[in-house]
């Protein structure tokens, strides 16, 4: 069947030109009333007067395109600076200046226009000041809905108040249109913006006994898994979570992570070396290696026994596993600190930075290889710590205190393993009575059972992931 060609547009049957021929009048083939239009940014304005009396269709169409004129264009003719053409210009300068963009830097410059575009969309860059910025602040705090489930507003309704850390990466946005807008000639300066306090709010960190919990969790969630692809599923979030939490890195840094980016540390077989090429700061910071401890190995050697036809350039972790994480904090009674605040996977890094300080490493050595400054482990990380947690050290106690530790250890190395061979026992059993192939055999068990040992040859200086610089 041969299909018919679809009909041309009807061109009009009668046209009038106004306004020196920037503006057209005309009537379409099959209707009575009258239409009007101009030309605007490369394309035509259609628009119907809805009457067919010519006179008042004149005076209709005259007046649309005064208004069209007094918003649009300056009083010598040339086309005013629009917000979405200000919005597609900072888009492109973003794109084109920076050779080493992050595309979390580009999303998240995305999102922060899309939220202004809701109250600046229909005013005049000209007319944006410090008191309509006053105003954007005041709507933005105490009026403003998503369109879309986030944090701040779940299915249209008002969330949680955004904080003013997230308030000044919107100005952040506001003031780079801004600088754009001054760039074209639109507007003569960047008006004043409001200052903003910001408070220090740092995530909530897990110490050593909760880490443990969390692994023992984890192992038996695997093993609870009711098919083989929840348990896959279930062991590349346990192996992502071991990844942050034996090296640092950070969440976006880590879906950078390539096999080819790991390397094993020269003469220490324990520990791997990590190449960091992308995140949010690869746009400031140049590519480093960070050193990443035994957990991060023991993720590493997973991750490769779970892919056997892995490539270098391979992603090691391809997603985020965001909504497994969060079933495992769940199970593990972990996913509210102390404040009510949800746990994610932000709060592990947190937590290896914590427990690397109790563990007397350097603050500089620290700082560098988690890829940020001393000032900042000081103010948001390490703000936990406490002179308590450092006791022994500052009375002058800490050889007596380090046999102590030692004997504490050894004691929660047995009390590990005895946990182990019941964990073993237990699953050995139900698969006997589901009359099936034991899923915890030697191969298929040890994946897992030094996350939750740590090393049996380094009880004495590394066990559970305890070291103490000497």
């Amino acid at each position: 069947m041969n299909r018919q060609p679809k009909p041309l547009p009807a061109s009009p049957l009668r046209m009038i030109k106004l306004c020196d021929n920037r503006l057209h009048l005309f009537l379409r083939l099959g209707c009575q009333n009258w239409f009007y239009r101009w030309h605007f940014h490369g394309k035509y304005h259609t628009k119907s007067a809805r009457t067919h009396d010519l006179k008042k269709a004149r005076s209709i169409a005259q007046k649309a395109y005064q208004e069209h004129c007094n918003k649009n264009l300056e009083s010598t003719g040339v086309a005013r600076l629009s917000w979405d053409n200000a919005v597609r210009g900072v888009l492109n300068s973003i794109k084109n200046t920076s050779d080493n963009i992050s595309t979390s830097k580009l999303r998240d410059y995305t999102i922060k226009l899309n939220v202004l575009e809701e109250f600046f969309r229909d005013i005049p860059l000209s007319e944006i000041n410090s008191s309509m910025i006053d105003r954007y602040l005041d709507w933005r705090k105490n009026s403003y809905r998503p369109p879309k489930a986030h944090f701040h507003g779940v299915g249209g309704k008002k969330g949680m108040t955004p904080t003013n850390k997230t308030i000044s990466r919107d100005f952040d946005a506001l003031r780079r249109v801004l600088q754009y807008a001054v760039a074209d000639g639109a507007i003569t300066a960047v008006p004043a913006f409001p200052k903003l306090e910001k408070l220090a709010n740092p995530r909530d960190w897990l110490e050593e006994s909760e880490v443990l919990h969390l692994f023992k969790t984890g192992v038996q969630w695997i093993n609870d898994a009711p098919t083989t692809k929840h348990q896959e599923k279930r062991e590349y979030c346990v192996s992502y979570a071991a990844f942050l939490l034996g090296s640092g890195i950070r969440v976006d840094e880590c879906f950078g992570v390539t096999y080819g980016d790991v390397k094993p540390v020269p003469d220490d077989p324990k520990n791997i070396l990590i190449d960091v090429r992308h995140g949010k700061m690869s746009y400031r910071m140049q590519p480093s290696q960070i050193v990443g401890r035994w957990r991060a190995r023991l993720s590493f050697e997973q991750q490769c026994e779970a892919n056997p036809q892995r490539k270098p350039e391979d992603r090691l972790f391809p997603y985020n596993p965001c909504v497994s994480l969060e079933e495992l904090f769940s199970k593990a009674g972990l996913l509210f600190d102390k404040k009510g605040r949800k746990r994610t996977a932000k709060n592990l890094r947190h937590s290896y930075i914590m427990n690397r300080i109790r563990a007397d490493v350097p603050i500089f050595l620290l700082a560098k290889n988690c890829r940020t400054s001393v000032a900042i482990i000081e103010k948001y990380y390490a703000s936990h710590y406490t002179s308590k947690m450092s006791a022994d050290t500052i009375s002058g106690n800490k050889a007596q205190e380090e046999a102590q530790r030692r004997v504490q250890e050894q004691t929660r190395y047995r009390e590990n393993n005895k946990i182990l061979m019941e964990l073993k026992e237990s699953v050995e059993d139900l698969s006997r009575k589901l009359s099936a192939k034991p899923v915890t055999g030697s191969e298929s068990w040890t994946k897992w059972d030094e996350f939750l040992m740590g090393e049996k040859d380094d009880t004495d200086e590394e066990l559970l992931g305890n070291r103490n610089l000497r």
